[in-house]
């Protein structure tokens, strides 16, 4: 099984790690990688270099989009969409490259993370700050959770 980008397959799914969450795109060629850019706002293809800046890039290879032609006819149909967190990130252009519905296991788990964590202090009684403690450790969990399943 590959496991570097160089003998990966086209359609493969790549990312990068980011200080908070991940970056994800999918393979486009052997030096394009096409993914939601949020420094372009849009649906992008860019090279290895500029997809990574620098930064090793992970690759999945259960997860394949059979062809560029059909990468670029998703992208096509993206191409009016906008950069959102929660609706249009890169994670979900992921996905809706490979022509599966939109969706974001680093979104649900901090929301999920958060609302739990926000549960468990209001259970505790505590005040504002025990409570904003909260919602930000149950979030930053709860995105290590979804990290931690691939």
């Amino acid at each position: 099984m590959p496991n570097t980008f160089v003998q990966s397959p086209i359609g493969a799914t790549v990312w990068i790690e980011l200080p908070i969450g991940r970056h994800y795109g999918r393979k486009y060629s052997d030096h394009q990688i096409i993914h939601m850019s949020k420094k372009h706002g849009k649906v992008s293809i860019d090279t290895v270099s500029e997809f990574s800046d620098g930064k090793h890039i992970y690759v999945d290879v259960d997860d394949l989009v059979p062809s560029q032609q059909e990468m670029r006819t998703w992208a096509y149909a993206l191409k009016n969409k906008s950069y959102s967190l929660v609706q249009h990130n890169c994670e979900h252009v992921k996905e809706m490259l490979a022509g599966k519905p939109p969706s974001s296991r680093q979104v649900r788990g901090v929301v999920g993370g958060a609302a739990i964590g926000l549960s468990i202090c209001r259970m505790a009684a505590l005040g504002p700050l025990g409570l904003l403690s909260g919602l930000v450790i149950g979030a930053a969990v709860g995105l290590g959770t979804a990290n931690s399943r691939r």
